[in-house]
């Protein structure tokens, strides 16, 4: 039986060392998203990243690698650097989803 590729998230206090602080694997964005913003509230200084892993992809190179996810022009940016995440349907909606959480969080600051 062959596997369906899935996405999870990652939320690194320190994005370049992940073992320099708090990471917390998710399934769901939103909540990776949540932890996000703690820790670049928390600890601004070591980076925090936000990343993803696919699993089971259809290419072992790409199968449980942990990559940046971000948006705009630097998100386009990394996602060319790998043609194959840039084309997976699931990079490409984690991006857009990611986008709306980016656009509410600038939405929710604005109104304090």
């Amino acid at each position: 039986m062959e596997e369906k590729t899935t996405i999870t998230f990652l939320a690194s206090e320190c994005g370049e060392f992940h073992e320099m602080g708090e990471s917390i694997e998710c399934d769901s964005l939103k909540e990776a998203f949540r932890h996000y913003l703690r820790f670049c509230r928390r600890s601004p200084q070591m980076c925090p990243s936000l990343e993803f892993s696919l699993h089971y992809a259809d290419n072992p190179i790409y199968n449980n690698a942990e990559y940046p996810l971000v948006t705009g022009e630097k998100g386009k940016e990394l996602l060319s650097y790998v043609p194959y995440y840039a084309a997976h349907p699931l990079v490409q909606k984690a991006v857009k989803e990611l986008e709306k959480l980016e656009k509410r969080q600038r939405e929710r600051e604005i109104e304090r």
